[in-house]
């Protein structure tokens, strides 16, 4: 029997969990973006204004350049720093009517039983098929 412990299997197998676990899936060959673009700013957008409801418009136009621009001398470094901001969120510092306030902003909602609060949007190309 030949090894199947390929990229495209792991992917697969994932993605399928995923879908069990109840989140939604869309291949990322089928999502209209620019492709120079790594966020998907308006889902991105809608995610925080839902979950973060009571915080300003600017707020959440910061949170998105917090989020699209992630710190790192390199490729590597940004990754981890994204890896991290995913992880474990970051706090937000903003003004609301000339008053300082500060609110921890999440990337996705891992409570189980708020799970239908994520979009799982993953830009796969599977090449060699």
């Amino acid at each position: 029997m030949p090894n199947q412990a390929t990229e495209t299997f792991f992917e697969n197998t994932t993605l399928d969990r995923l879908k069990l676990l109840g989140y939604r899936y869309q291949y990322g060959g089928d999502i209209e973006r620019d492709l120079h673009q790594v966020i998907l700013t308006d889902v991105l957008r809608d995610y925080l204004q839902r979950r973060y409801h009571r915080l300003p418009d600017q707020a959440i136009e910061q949170a998105i350049q917090h989020i699209s621009a992630p710190q790192g001398v390199n490729l590597d470094r940004r990754n981890l720093a994204f890896l991290e901001l995913f992880r474990r969120g970051f706090i937000l510092n903003y003004e609301e009517n000339g008053e300082p306030k500060s609110e921890h902003i999440y990337l996705a909602d891992f409570e189980p039983e708020r799970v239908e609060q994520n979009d799982v949007l993953l830009p796969i190309i599977l090449l060699g098929r």
